[in-house]
């Protein structure tokens, strides 16, 4: 009885460090000699978003993090002081790895930063095991991260893998709303995930199927102009502005279509995200570019509530909706404009 009571008074400050909700890391430097001086803990607080920094004196080559968060884990970079790498030589001087809430984290690794190792979470783990599958190329990076997301639904590594691929815009909004559906309720109570959540959302509401959301904004004669007065014609809704390089580059491609079909029942509206003060540019680019179709804007850039709505977060980007309003295709680039109305204008 008394072995038992000594050992549960053993593991209580373990289990107490490693309550969900805190970040606990025990590291170690494996040396000959004794080290001296502080590590530093950094990482990014998305609660506030900004990149914190947190430091511990070494105490027999060995150091220890606890930090609160809100999240299921952290990505922390241990350094030696405020840069990650040495310019002149380019000499490693950090290790990276992922914390897990609620467990203990162990950071292993020469002064140097060599024969490294984190141990004590799953979600590093994982990752390691990923990112070693994606190295082989057997099968592509998304189909890897779809398998380990269906059978992990309540994995932290889960919901950043699922996050990259949106960000990225590797997989269809469509595939991004079945897969967030996976997650379980214990991964969707954590506020960056519900987020993702959010964003998918909006996606899946101009994913391709799906009704074109309607706005009013003002053309360049300040004239009310809606998406719905383009119903019975296929409309290209073009976004861009006049200080983007790519978009105006996607310019020629769209003239040449409009040019083609304009008389078979196309048309386009452009949509400039330009800002406050920047009408004269808008205006100039029109010109120069020769769009002569329907350009509007709330000169709001991409603060403009039409780029919320239809979540954007980059431009160029575009969407061809049929003659009810329903979006049949998005983000086409190049020759790909006039490709796709060959298929469904005949």
């Amino acid at each position: 009885m008394k072995r038992t009571i000594i050992i549960l008074a053993m593991l209580l400050p373990i289990l107490t460090m490693a309550q969900a909700g805190k970040i606990t890391i025990n590291g170690l430097i494996q040396s000959d000699t004794t080290i001296g001086g502080k590590i530093y803990l950094n990482y990014y607080d998305y609660e506030n978003n900004i990149q914190r920094k947190d430091s511990c004196v070494l105490k027999h080559n060995q150091y220890h993090f606890e930090v609160a968060t809100p999240d299921g884990a952290l990505r922390c970079v241990m350094t030696w002081g405020r840069r990650r790498m040495i310019p002149d030589t380019v000499k490693k001087q950090y290790t990276v790895g992922w914390a897990e809430a609620g467990k203990v984290t162990s950071f292993k690794h020469t002064i140097d930063f060599k024969n490294e190792s984190v141990t004590g979470s799953d979600v590093q783990t994982d990752l390691e095991k990923i990112q070693k599958e994606h190295s082989l190329r057997k099968r592509a990076p998304d189909a890897i991260n779809e398998a380990y997301i269906r059978q992990h639904p309540s994995s932290w590594l889960s919901y950043l893998l699922l996050d990259q691929d949106v960000r990225g815009k590797v997989i269809s909004p469509e595939k991004a709303f079945e897969l967030y559906q996976v997650f379980g309720a214990d991964l969707k109570k954590y506020r960056l995930v519900s987020k993702l959540g959010e964003r998918v959302d909006l996606n899946g509401k101009t994913a391709v199927g799906s009704m074109a959301i309607e706005f009013t904004l003002n053309d360049v004669n300040d004239k009310p102009v809606s998406v719905s007065s383009f119903r019975g014609k296929y409309v290209l809704v073009d976004f861009w502005a006049s200080w983007c390089g790519p978009c105006r580059a996607e310019t020629p491609y769209v003239a040449k279509a409009w040019d083609k079909y304009k008389d078979k029942g196309f048309d386009v509206l452009s949509v400039s995200f330009d800002y406050p003060g920047q009408k004269k540019a808008w205006m100039e680019a029109i010109k120069s570019d020769h769009m002569v179709w329907t350009q509007v804007s709330d000169l709001k850039g991409m603060k403009s509530e039409v780029a919320v709505m239809y979540n954007l977060a980059t431009i160029p980007a575009n969407f061809l909706l049929d003659p009810s309003g329903k979006i049949i295709a998005r983000n086409l680039r190049g020759p790909e404009v006039e490709r796709k109305l060959a298929e469904v204008i005949k």
